[in-house]
């Protein structure tokens, strides 16, 4: 529902009280706030290195972050808790609080669900990064999907290997793969249509 709708429907009074006023501002905070957040953490992992000082890493010198010494630390954390999938986590924040802005539906509902189906498909897709071999010169003592990716990524290969499956690896990729972008797919009501569209 857009914007224009609500009022037009008397969802949401036009301020008519605090509570909806309150409301409204809720919503529209977290939204905007939820794509900011997205951007600037987007710029700090595409732009990490794990030669700058951060809680995991004491050096001194300038940090090669795009923002400075914050920057370098946000992004110290969400690559290793995420590996390869650290960036799909910001830009899927910074797509959410976008689209309700191109979408006109910056007050609109927030619909839990999609948060945590948007979270756990990313958790997903940093398990199906972990089963590819890391590449030379990786910087973590982790996989490719960091911490969570490789705990969510054994969880799984363990449960396969259970009934002699072969090829856990692959399969344990493969699953995770499927389902991590059927449930960013579903969060983000991308359609089929919209699929072969961009094809």
């Amino acid at each position: 529902m857009t914007d224009d709708a609500l009022h037009r429907t008397g969802r949401i009074p036009a301020a008519t009280t605090s509570a909806a006023a309150r409301l409204v501002l809720k919503r529209a905070t977290l939204a905007i706030g939820c794509g900011v957040i997205g951007a600037y953490g987007l710029g700090a992992v595409l732009t990490y290195s794990p030669e700058d000082p951060s809680l995991n890493t004491a050096a001194d010198g300038v940090p090669h972050n795009l923002f400075g010494g914050p920057g370098a630390m946000l992004a110290d954390l969400a690559v290793r808790r995420l590996g390869a999938a650290a960036p799909l986590m910001f830009a899927a924040m910074f797509a959410a609080g976008a689209l309700r802005v191109m979408r006109r539906q910056l007050v609109a509902r927030i619909d839990k669900r999609r948060i945590g189906a948007a979270s756990g498909g990313i958790v997903l897709l940093a398990a199906a990064a972990t089963t590819i071999p890391t590449p030379e010169g990786w910087p973590l003592a982790t996989g490719s999907g960091g911490m969570l990716g490789d705990s969510i990524a054994s969880i799984i290969s363990g449960l396969a290997s259970m009934p002699g499956l072969p090829f856990l690896a692959v399969l344990t990729g493969i699953v995770c793969a499927v389902a991590g972008l059927l449930f960013v797919g579903w969060a983000f009501q991308i359609r089929p249509e919209d699929v072969r569209n961009a094809g």
